[in-house]
């Protein structure tokens, strides 16, 4: 499976929009706005995250930033420790962008079943290690907040235990 995970970043307070996911893979964690490849993207990564972003919020579109949006992580997950990453396929794979737009712009922006309670938290703020992050994000999320380009392998032996 293929997907795709925005975060929407301040540039001016360093605030990032995430919200708890409310259904599917990472219910009841905090993430970014994103979800999988339809038949309608074609493929296109760019835009599916902004299908998924408008889906999810309520109905704010991004489209209009689509240039601007920057993939800076490719990430391949897989379930087992033994799964080798030259030769077997990821259980998903997920490409990651960050969006640099002002808050402002945002304000219509509301819960979905999907996608509860959108909130923007400072960068430093954002509660890695704790019951409302999925265990792993702090390895991959401030650096694609940052914009530090990354393509790595995650291995997970349930839902929400990295190894």
């Amino acid at each position: 499976m293929k997907a795709t995970l925005l975060y929407v970043v301040d540039p001016d307070t360093l605030e990032v929009l995430l919200a708890t996911k409310g259904r599917g893979v990472g219910k009841g964690f905090l993430f970014g706005y994103g979800g999988k490849f339809e038949d309608e993207d074609n493929g296109d990564a760019r835009k599916c995250v902004c299908r998924e972003f408008e889906k999810e919020n309520g109905g704010v579109s991004i489209e209009k930033y689509y240039h601007d949006l920057e993939l800076v992580a490719r990430i391949k997950f897989f379930n087992k420790k033994e799964m080798n990453p030259l030769t077997d396929q990821p259980s998903f794979e997920v490409e990651c962008f960050r969006l640099l737009v002002p808050k402002e712009y945002f304000s219509g922006i509301s819960s979905t079943d999907e996608m509860c309670n959108p909130q923007w938290i400072f960068k430093d703020d954002i509660p890695f290690g704790t019951d409302k992050m999925k265990p792993g994000d702090e390895l991959i999320v401030p650096e694609i907040i940052h914009g530090i380009h990354q393509i790595g392998y995650l291995w997970f032996e349930k839902e929400t235990n990295v190894v």
